[in-house]
């Protein structure tokens, strides 16, 4: 019976930061990678999606230690995307209604359960309509 190889200090250490620094792993669409880790995450990406010499690509660590890279990377994307979704759909659900009367402006949104509610203001024009804010 074989004993359970630990895991190489390396990838322990990688994955520990991808938990307390995320940002540092998260792509761009401009730059590819983060500097600071491009050349190891290309690595780990080749060899977990068999491009061209995609075997001599850390080959010291275990095709285990490269899923749990990987499957870390891909933790930290879909969190991220799931932000992405939510601030779009908060974004888009934020519409002030609005009133203007006379020289005066009173305006309240909700979202979920949270009303704001604006005092009248006093403006210098009279208008009538709804305002959006990001």
């Amino acid at each position: 019976m074989m004993a359970d190889v630990e895991m190489n200090k390396g990838v322990q250490i990688l994955l520990e930061r991808m938990s307390s620094n995320p940002d540092e792993f998260i792509p761009t669409l401009r730059d590819g990678y983060p500097a600071k880790w491009r050349d190891i995450l290309l690595s780990v990406e080749m060899r977990t999606n068999g491009g061209k010499d995609y075997k001599d690509q850390l080959a010291f660590l275990t095709d285990k230690e490269i899923k749990a890279i990987w499957d870390g990377m891909q933790q930290l994307q879909g969190d991220l995307f799931t932000k992405k979704v939510m601030n779009t759909l908060l974004t888009d659900t934020r519409e002030l209604s609005s009133s203007f009367s006379g020289n005066s402006l009173s305006a309240s949104a909700t979202v979920g359960n949270v009303t704001l509610t604006i005092p009248r203001i006093p403006t210098s024009k009279t208008s009538v309509g709804k305002l959006r804010y990001p």
